[in-house]
């Protein structure tokens, strides 16, 4: 199983290291954080981004912009979002990808 963390920040690391202890395929990758309080219009990911996400059987997303987690969660990828932003907000992208969970806190 190929795990991918994707992290805009200083989370994410130490998830990292346990998980290649029994996944070593897994992958971290740091994407440019977005400032949370912003909205934005459009959210573009790279190529490295994207060919990491489809060959990801699994992606964890320790993103703190809700723009930048709805749209990864688009790409209908089973995923574990970390950061709460809310129940309402889950229940949009657990509309849009029946495969998201979000961990109770």
């Amino acid at each position: 199983m190929k795990i991918l963390i994707i992290s805009d920040g200083k989370y994410g690391e130490r998830a990292i290291k346990v998980i290649q202890k029994k996944f070593p395929s897994s992958e971290f990758l740091l994407i440019r954080e977005e400032n949370p309080t912003m909205f934005l219009d459009e959210v573009f990911l790279d190529n490295k981004v994207e060919t990491a996400i489809e060959r990801a059987d699994l992606l964890i997303l320790y993103v703190l912009h809700p723009d930048v987690v709805s749209e990864i969660c688009m790409r209908q990828k089973p995923t574990i979002i970390p950061v709460h932003f809310g129940e309402g907000y889950f229940n949009q992208i657990k509309a849009s990808n029946a495969k998201v969970v979000q961990p109770i806190t």
